[in-house]
């Protein structure tokens, strides 16, 4: 027997290992093949993301933006490979997406019992799966369709199956996933099918920030087969800044002592992400994987925070003021900031997020607010803050400026601003702040037009600035909201 026939039969037999007894077709299935997920021994039910889904749990596809492409590969001696290409699109809490994984082997020579040539013969298995799924606020929810092809040596099996999955998280950071695995049957011309490896996955999962540009991302599975006993699967990911390094452990009492473990690690160059992953297969050797992820148009979704709040909204309601905005899509809470006096830096109100769109506040003795919003996501990131609004009881409020840019002219940045024409007793006043939400100072003296150049002497450093308008009146100075918030770093 060949090299490549003894690796054949170790890789298919560590798949078996995985699902317990080795009944069920479509053992290629069932090895881990993306390089993330797999240096974290495949625990990605409930952390799952983006094209992740047509492997682990279609609800992760729903949690896209915009088009993702990713390829995957697992190199044995002999030319034996298990690849996988994905590719896949979202926006606004929908996404899809399709993959192709090839397992093969070289062509090897059939012989008689005399030692005659008599032909040649090679594994060629294909699963082309295709999938979408959708998130409304906690709740992911999935579905992929799947078709495959197997053959060895003449003999060759098809079938269709599907995959659904769900997904939620219901606090911040926490995440739940389960999902029912090659739900159909195979087919074969000449002899008994196998069955599929209808598999059940449940998982716990927890990612958020550790703070200095750490985060952890941790991840454990129970998955039970339809012909094993269940195994436990666990994995860890630490991020900071760029770099990712991942391990991971599974174990099953049908293994015996043959338990898995992995290794991983992961490197992020601007929109690229490039993934390696080595694990034992149960007492059978070592592989090594290796993934490349591009996302165009838009970051990947773990890296993208929700919208800001819009529609913010404030009514008197006795000694009350209750704030009303547009909900935010899968958004899991807001937070409500509140400026207290002109130049005072954005305070939170309240110790955790609001779980609805709306907002009651005591004005007590407060004759002055500033007022904003921000969404917060299941993993805990929070988006800027939407347009801030005032609240000046009794007094003329002017409106606030908008569509605050910078255009560069000449390598000199002219910073503009849109606001409505037809009132001379207006002026505006530019602010700089250090940090996003203030506390803000003056740039110079108040203007009477929409835009103003600013000096290198103002932006040494990142800064944020903003713009507000102030209206002349009998009853003295009145402020506007301030502007939107824009980010400003030195020439380069």
């Amino acid at each position: 027997m060949k090299a490549w026939a003894l690796l054949a039969g170790g890789l298919l037999a560590a798949a078996a290992l995985r699902a317990g007894t080795g009944t069920s077709g479509e053992a290629f299935l069932l090895i881990p093949l993306m390089a993330r997920p797999a240096g974290m021994a495949g625990a990605d039910t409930a952390l799952a993301s983006g094209v992740e889904g047509l492997e682990y749990n279609p609800a992760a596809l729903g949690g896209q933006d915009r088009w993702t492409l990713s390829a995957d590969q697992i190199s044995y001696a002999q030319g034996i490979n298990l690849e996988d290409v994905a590719g896949g699109w979202g926006r606004a809490g929908y996404g899809c997406g399709l993959s192709v994984i090839s397992f093969s082997t070289p062509q090897i020579a059939e012989t008689s019992q005399s030692g005659a040539q008599i032909g040649t013969f090679g594994m060629q298995d294909i699963a082309v799966t295709g999938g979408g799924g959708g998130t409304w606020g906690p709740w992911s929810a999935g579905l992929n369709a799947r078709v495959v092809s197997l053959s060895l040596a003449g003999y060759s099996e098809h079938g269709v199956e599907t995959d659904l999955g769900l997904q939620c998280a219901p606090w911040d950071g926490v995440r739940l996933g389960l999902a029912l695995q090659h739900l159909g049957t195979l087919s074969a011309a000449s002899q008994q099918a196998d069955p599929t490896p209808l598999t059940l996955r449940g998982g716990l999962g927890w990612q958020g920030s550790l703070g200095k540009g750490l985060w952890l991302a941790a991840d454990s599975d129970l998955v039970g087969p339809n012909d094993a006993s269940p195994q436990v699967l666990a994995g860890l990911e630490l991020g900071w800044t760029l770099l990712y390094l991942r391990l991971g452990g599974a174990w099953s009492q049908d293994w015996y002592e043959r338990q898995t473990s992995t290794l991983g690690a992961g490197f992020r160059l601007g929109q690229v992400r490039v993934d390696y992953a080595y694990s034992s297969l149960a007492g059978l050797g070592a592989t090594q994987r290796i993934g490349i992820s591009w996302s165009l148009g838009g970051a990947p979704a773990a890296a993208q925070s929700p919208a800001a709040p819009r529609g913010l909204q404030a009514r008197a309601e006795g000694p009350d003021l209750v704030l009303t905005w547009d909900p935010v899509p899968g958004a899991r809470g807001y937070w409500v900031y509140v400026r207290r006096g002109p130049g005072a830096a954005l305070e939170k109100v309240g110790q955790a997020p609001l779980k609805a769109a709306h907002a009651r506040l005591k004005r007590g003795a407060l004759v002055d607010l500033g007022l904003a919003v921000s969404a917060v996501d299941a993993d805990g990131r929070e988006s800027p803050l939407g347009d801030e609004m005032r609240s000046l009881p009794g007094t003329r409020q002017p409106e606030a400026p908008t569509n605050l840019r910078v255009i560069l002219v000449q390598r000199r940045r002219k910073l503009a601003w849109d606001y409505p024409k037809g009132d001379g007793s207006v002026r505006f006043q530019v602010l700089v702040a250090g940090q996003s939400g203030g506390p803000y100072t003056p740039v110079g003296k108040p203007l009477a037009g929409t835009e103003v150049f600013i000096g290198e002497a103002t932006v040494r450093q990142e800064v944020y600035l903003a713009v507000k308008a102030r209206l002349q009146s009998a009853a003295g100075p009145q402020d506007s909201a301030l502007s939107n918030e824009i980010k400003v770093e030195p020439l380069r």
